[in-house]
């Protein structure tokens, strides 16, 4: 979810980021409504498949961090930010992360979490030679949903493309 306050974040006006040691103080006692819910279920099962796929491959190539917390911070700004992708995925063979964001709902949404936001921030953290995709996982995709840029549907999300957008549809069977 973006935040009321939100604004586009671009690698120049970052300062600094780094992963949280701890997770910020205002994620505690939050409740959730049916929706949000429902959401942070699809979200468990898309994150328990997402590292099913790295298993299948080489154990060393692929690591998952799912939910991490990442404080950053601007230039002249003394005010602490702290955002949380919903997976990032290291491909140490190909000095690639893949940033991906989990949806129940293909949204314009995930494309200002993932672009204006996640991936200044992550460019910031690992500063370097490493390429950076990113992916939304989504269960119910609706190909009219208002979208700011043009995206692939990304059928393996471990072969996610470099510096474009992807739209990967996860149905799991049963529940969630």
């Amino acid at each position: 979810m973006i935040r009321e306050n939100f604004r586009p974040t671009n690698v120049t006006e970052i300062s600094f980021a780094s992963f949280a040691t701890n997770p910020p103080s205002f994620t505690k006692n939050t409740k959730l409504n049916k929706v949000q819910k429902l959401g942070l279920n699809y979200e468990k099962r898309a994150q328990e498949y997402i590292e099913s796929l790295g298993e299948t491959r080489e154990a060393e190539e692929f690591v998952c961090l799912f939910n991490p917390w990442i404080v950053y911070g601007f230039h002249n700004s003394p005010v602490a930010n702290f955002c949380q992708p919903d997976c990032l995925l290291l491909n140490k063979r190909e000095k690639k992360i893949t940033i991906i964001e989990v949806k129940l709902s293909h949204t314009g949404d995930s494309w200002k979490q993932l672009r204006q936001l996640y991936e200044p921030v992550i460019r910031n953290l690992y500063l370097g030679d490493i390429g950076i995709a990113l992916l939304e996982v989504c269960k119910w995709y609706d190909p009219h949903t208002q979208f700011p840029e043009t995206y692939y549907y990304a059928e393996d999300i471990l072969k996610a493309e470099t510096g474009k957008i992807g739209i990967h549809i996860y149905k799991p069977r049963g529940r969630g």
